[in-house]
């Protein structure tokens, strides 16, 4: 039997069909022999990429090196090249050829303080990234025709094959504090997008702690922090839901240190709300938030649902 026939046997995560040799997935760097559990609300962990992986992709070949921090080491083919934010290199053989990828809307961009443009890395030839912090690196496999959408600050790159582009999340609120009011974005003010528009492609992400994958079901909706968030499918219905506690008969208002605070407003919640049919995919470490909701959320118009909080 050739060392390279199709086993039958196919990748757990990515669906890929394996070869009698494959010992991790090609495009994804799953394990081959991983058992793929979910927990009781259906989440499912990815599978952590091994140390010296190796994934394919074009005619390249990407290693992953690493655990704690790992890094993508890539061998560039002369006829592919991936794009990427400057600061994510690690290193590079002089052959490695850069070039500027300019970006749609770049105006609105630099209003927005992202970067205007992305870097191209050309083969032939070795290079390295990192995201700098600890976490696991998540290969994507997009096949042909395939978008998803992915939180900022998260992507490491993609190969040429993904078109790149971004959008206006449009979710946003504004809070008060005395006559002072702020808007505030808390999944940001814009959303990475990457299509696999003419052929198929690899996207490395950084997700911070571990990353839990769910599939959703038509209509089937999940309540998510904003800053745990990775990707999701861009099919799924995507709004803001704040929860605010309800005024009591017993108690009205709350008192700190002697004197009045205010009202149960300092406890505010705002949700990432995601309706199926589609996937997500949350880290189980993030930065915190730099938004302080604990000032009164005056206006929230892009909110499905405020709940009122009682106290028993």
């Amino acid at each position: 039997m050739p060392t390279d026939t199709p086993s039958g046997t196919f990748c757990k995560w990515c669906k890929t069909e394996l070869k009698s040799t494959d010992n991790t997935c090609p495009k994804c760097g799953a394990p081959r022999d991983f058992a793929l559990e979910k927990t009781d609300n259906n989440w499912l962990e990815l599978p952590p990429v091994k140390d010296m992986t190796q994934i394919q992709f074009g005619n390249s070949t990407c290693a992953i090196h690493g655990e704690m921090v790992p890094a993508a080491e890539l061998n560039l083919h002369k006829d592919d090249s991936v794009y990427f934010t400057h600061h994510s290199i690690l290193w590079k053989e002089s052959e490695v050829i850069f070039k500027t990828m300019s970006l749609k809307k770049g105006f609105k961009r630099l209003f927005a303080g992202l970067p205007l443009i992305m870097t191209e890395a050309h083969g032939p030839g070795r290079i390295a990234f990192s995201h700098h912090s600890p976490g696991e690196l998540i290969a994507i496999p997009l096949d042909k025709g395939e978008e998803i959408d992915v939180k900022e600050h998260v992507f490491l790159l993609a190969s040429n094959s993904i078109r790149y582009d971004w959008f206006n999340t449009n979710l946003w609120a504004v809070k008060a504090n005395g006559n002072d009011q702020e808007t505030v974005y808390p999944l940001g003010m814009f959303m990475d997008r990457f299509e696999a528009k003419e052929s198929p492609g690899l996207l490395l992400l950084h997700s911070h702690g571990n990353c839990f994958m769910q599939e959703l079901q038509e209509s089937e909706s999940i309540l998510i922090h904003p800053n745990s968030l990775l990707f999701k499918s861009s099919n799924l219905e995507m709004s803001l839901h704040l929860e605010t506690p309800g005024q009591s008969d017993s108690v009205g208002s709350i008192f700190m240190g002697g004197g009045l605070y205010g009202n149960y407003n300092i406890q505010q919640t705002i949700w990432i709300r995601l309706k199926g049919p589609g996937r997500i995919a949350i880290q189980s470490a993030f930065p915190p938030s730099e938004t302080d909701y604990s000032s009164t959320i005056v206006r929230c118009p892009q909110s499905t649902t405020t709940k009122n909080w009682s106290y028993n």
